[in-house]
């Protein structure tokens, strides 16, 4: 019925879907992954008529409780395992909009992920909750950082459960009511945020200066339904993630943007945009792409986005000469291209560095990736990177940080346990993108006893057992090993990965091929034996290898 007051005719219904329909009684529900246009047509019909009944039911929801409750907050609790199957049928962007908050379950959800629930809010603050992660024995550090991971994210809170199972040793409390180890740990946590409640609970993150496109549209349409066995991967929503993923590791300000955002009525872009693997676009979007690329904003399209259109016909929309295509490795250097420079950088790669404003005023927040530091209760010394002049205090005590100038950027030293420290920009601000004393790349800070980071080529000891990526080639000696993949744009498994070595001027490559292993010989006479047990020919292109000198 809802077809029939659409389209009118079932002619109308064929022209626009590509089937070949006799009448409306003969459209049949979708059962399986599309893979023609036309069953990309109908799923598309059906998927967006699904998630708008919902999206009615919800404004329903919302319109009754504000008329009897007006003073009352409305929230839901959606599940970040909705990403794991396009079937489960939720847009968290829309379902967030009939909302005073958003209560998303985001239980144990790694900070590459956080997106999902940080950043499809729009313009509103979220409260995870079900805190799942101490139902098992985990370190008390998972429990203290993870907080203040999700709070420095722009988390109200953290609603918790205090419970008590006989003697289990995940206990809050214990069988008289007093708290265990778990429930100290977690009311000195409270203890520690109260002092920055303002801040956190009127403030919010700063604007970023780097986008990421997420497509609820192409997500939808290129995820496997997992029917058959299949790992239910999604090239689009694997893009967006290790997108987000490299960003925190390069000290970038990015934030992922909805489709559906980009369309609203006073979206301020931020000065780049990426859009990654997003095969399946609407039209509408891939026109707003393009007038955002002919007003001056630095568009960074990667793979096969824009390919179709949301019912899957082939599309030519997306194809503006502004457009800057570039393959994964282009990533850092159409950075580098368009002077955005790191804004800040942390010398320990297990803590990310938070931009919050307050009353005004700019917060730097030190918090951690993932809530792992280890096993390691002592204070570890951190140095900080911050683009531009600027002068710092402690948030808490009001001392001014001793700092000093480098390559453009502020460079300080800081005691920090596995948690947060907050800091506060009393002088001078961030410098903006286009400040050519920024432009100079800030230093590599050292990640490990075994390896120095330079730009893009790493040091390493043999035998070297791990990632080896497109973007960082690795360096033994005197001999440079580097990857290079030729993907097909849309399968992790689909391409050729191929390994160089140099060494003394001269080149040799093999051709790495899964759970092969290859002899490769430098003309001084060095051997090295390469085993490769993995290839990912997608976003971003790495091989999984063992090195070592024979």
């Amino acid at each position: 019925n809802e077809l029939k007051a659409k389209y009118g005719t079932v002619e109308n219904l064929n022209a626009k879907c590509g089937t070949d329909l006799k009448s409306f009684e003969a459209v049949e529900l979708p059962v399986r992954q599309p893979k023609t246009q036309p069953e990309h047509a109908l799923w598309e019909l059906w998927r967006r008529c699904r998630e708008r009944k919902l999206r009615e039911h919800q404004r329903a929801f919302y319109r009754v409780v504000k008329e009897e409750s007006p003073t009352v907050d409305i929230f839901n609790i959606p599940s970040c395992g909705s990403f794991a199957s396009p079937l489960f049928g939720l847009n968290f962007y829309e379902t967030f909009c009939d909302t005073d908050v958003s209560g998303v379950d985001g239980t144990c959800v790694l900070d590459e992920y956080e997106w999902q629930y940080a950043d499809l809010c729009p313009q509103k603050r979220f409260l995870t909750s079900e805190w799942g992660g101490l139902y098992t024995e985990k370190p008390m550090q998972y429990l203290y950082g993870k907080l203040w991971q999700e709070m420095s994210a722009g988390s109200w809170g953290a609603e918790q459960h205090y419970w008590s199972f006989g003697e289990d040793s995940c206990n809050y409390v214990d069988f008289l009511d007093y708290p265990t180890k778990n429930g100290a740990m977690l009311w000195a946590w409270l203890r520690d945020v109260r002092r920055f409640d303002p801040l956190l609970l009127d403030g919010c993150r700063a604007e970023p200066e780097i986008g990421i496109l997420y497509s609820q549209t192409a997500r939808c349409h290129d995820q496997a339904w997992g029917f058959e066995g299949e790992a239910r991967d999604s090239a689009h929503l694997q893009a967006v993630t290790d997108l987000y993923r490299l960003f925190l590791d390069w000290g970038r300000s990015a934030r992922v943007i909805d489709e559906a955002e980009l369309l609203a009525d006073g979206f301020r872009p931020p000065k780049t945009l990426f859009v990654a693997h997003a095969a399946y676009l609407p039209v509408e979007v891939q026109e707003r792409l393009n007038a955002y690329a002919s007003g001056g904003g630095n568009l960074i399209v990667i793979g096969n986005s824009g390919a179709y259109d949301r019912f899957g016909r082939p599309s030519g929309v997306l194809a503006s000469p502004t457009l800057a295509k570039v393959t994964a490795t282009g990533v850092e250097s159409a950075l580098r291209a368009l002077g955005l420079s790191e804004r800040f950088a942390v010398s320990d790669p297990t803590r990310m560095l938070r931009e919050w404003t307050y009353d005004g005023e700019t917060y730097l927040i030190l918090a951690s990736r993932n809530g792992t530091k280890g096993q390691d209760w002592g204070l570890d010394e951190v140095e900080i990177a911050v683009r531009g002049a600027v002068g710092l205090e402690d948030g808490l005590t009001g001392t001014r940080l001793r700092t000093e100038a480098r390559d453009g950027y502020t460079v300080f030293r800081t005691l920090a346990v596995n948690g947060a420290r907050v800091f506060r920009i009393v002088s001078g601000a961030i410098a903006p993108i286009d400040d050519k004393a920024a432009m100079a790349r800030v230093p590599h800070f050292a990640a490990g006893a075994a390896t120095k980071e330079a730009g893009d080529l790493k040091d390493v000891t043999l035998p070297f057992d791990d990632k080896l990526y497109d973007a960082t080639a690795i360096r033994a000696g005197e001999a440079v090993f580097s990857l290079t993949t030729v993907g097909s744009g849309d399968r992790p498994d689909s391409g050729e990965s191929y390994l160089s070595l140099t060494e003394g001027g001269e080149t040799v490559r093999r051709k790495l091929v899964e759970k092969q292993t290859c002899e490769m010989k430098t003309p001084n006479g060095r051997a090295f034996k390469v085993t490769c047990r993995r290839n990912f020919q997608m976003f971003p292109f790495f091989s999984e290898v063992r090195i070592e000198e024979k």
